[in-house]
This record gives structure tokens, sequence and C-alpha cells, in this order.
């Protein structure tokens, strides 16, 4: 049974098992035969395997700025008092011993904002470029 009819008769249901079970001993004995052809689909499968490796460490600094910029905006946020309510005096009010409009406040709180999720974003952009380019 060459290899046609063999997929002619799995594909029909019309099989004689005994000859299709024949044809499969066969094939899976002419695989083993082959060494070549482990050979080369082992080569292959290494260099996907090496091109996977390749990317992931090419991506972790677009991680480190990812997480950097997580930690920067957490650490910076909460050292000015970013994180308690407008109405509230944040700490640093207290080292300048003068009031500080809310205003000001507010702006710091978009200007880090922007920053650190600029950071972020960075990071994962990079990222996803990364993968699709490299």
């Amino acid at each position: 049974m060459t290899t046609e009819e063999y997929n002619k008769a799995l594909n029909t249901g019309m099989a004689d098992h005994s000859k299709v079970g024949a044809a499969e001993g066969l094939l899976h004995r002419q695989r083993l035969l082959n060494p070549e052809h482990d050979v080369e689909e082992h080569a292959a499968r290494a260099k996907q395997d090496q091109k996977l490796g390749t990317r992931l460490a090419r991506m972790l600094p677009y991680l480190a700025i990812m997480i950097g910029g997580w930690i920067l905006a957490a650490e910076l946020g909460e050292w000015l008092g970013l994180g308690e309510k407008i109405e509230d005096y944040p700490a640093w009010y207290n080292w300048l011993g003068f009031g500080i409009p809310v205003v000001v406040t507010i702006v710091l709180r978009i200007f880090f904002s922007v920053i650190f999720a600029g950071l972020f974003w960075l990071g994962i952009l990079g990222w996803i470029a990364y993968i699709i380019f490299f």
C-alpha cells in the first residue's frame, strides 16, 4: 500500500484495517531508518528554541523599564504624599513651612503620572514591538 492509498483509505473510512495497520508500521519503519529526518527536525527545533531564548533575553530591558516605572512612581508618589486627598496637606508641605496651592498638587500629580505612565507604556510597547519586528 502506497502513501496515497493509505491516506485515501483513512479519509474515506473504507480502510481495510489490516492494510492500514501494515501501512502505518511501514511508514514508521521508514521514518526510523531515515536518520537525516531526525537530525533536521532536531536542528530546526533547536534553532526555534534558540530564537525564542534570544528574544526573551532582548526583551528584558523593556520589562525592566516597565517595572522600574511602576516602582519609581509608587516610591516618589508616596514620598511626595500624592496618595493623600487633595484637601489634605501632604507631608512635603510641612517641609517647606508654607502652604502651596492645591493647583500645584494637581499639576505635580499629572506630571508624575504622565512621566511614569510613559515609562510603563514605553516598556510594554517596546516589548510588543520587539515581538512583532524581531
